[in-house]
């Protein structure tokens, strides 16, 4: 009898309950991601943890539990009571980390499992930050090339406006000297070239 309650007592431990369908979380290498896990209201003084690969009792792979620290410092865990969160984040993600995870609490005949599937994409945000500050420095440079271009016609048209007015005073001086040569060259009439005056006196 006594052998019989052992062995039940280990095949409750063995079993798992696995609550809901699986769930796909998809982060960046470099980045963080946040799991988050949701379990019953009778369990939130229980403990939770985050479970990598198969998770079978006596071979699993904890990767982060509540009420200790984590062997691997990217991975943390915090637990809201109120709303029945457990979540799980990870920093500086890499690509070793993607894979099946189980969001486990821990109770005493058998754990509540949810599965989480894990993606870690390869550097695709640092990729877009940099096309789009490609496209920003082609930007301000044509900008540059207008505001150089719109400098350029500005002064062509203080220089053209300056060629004329030096041709306007060139000409004007012109105009003085050749009307003065002319006013020279023009006939005096002096008082001894004028023709004597002849009286005629008429008698009676």
């Amino acid at each position: 009898m006594f052998s019989m309650c052992v062995v039940l007592l280990v095949f409750s431990s063995i079993s798992t309950a696995v609550v809901g369908a699986p769930e796909t979380v998809t982060g960046h290498r470099g980045e963080r991601v946040d799991i988050r896990c949701r379990y019953e209201s009778g369990y939130k003084s229980n403990s939770k943890y985050l479970c990598k690969g198969e998770c079978i009792y006596g071979f699993r792979n904890i990767v982060v539990k509540s009420g200790s620290p984590a062997e691997d410092e990217r991975f943390s865990l915090t637990d809201d009571k109120r709303t029945r969160v457990f979540t799980v984040s990870i920093t500086d993600l890499r690509t070793e980390d993607t894979g099946r995870y189980w969001c486990g609490v821990e109770r005493i005949l058998s754990d509540v499992y949810s599965e989480i599937k894990l993606l870690v994409k390869e550097d695709q945000i640092q990729q877009t930050t940099s096309i789009t500050t490609t496209e920003r420095k082609t930007t301000i440079t044509d900008q540059d090339s207008s505001s150089t271009g719109d400098v350029w016609s500005t002064e062509s048209v203080i220089y053209v406006s300056v060629g004329l007015v030096l041709v306007m005073i060139i000409f004007l001086a012109a105009l003085t000297v050749l009307c003065r040569k002319r006013r020279k060259k023009s006939p005096r009439v002096t008082q001894s070239g004028l023709s004597p005056q002849v009286s005629i006196v008429l008698l009676p």
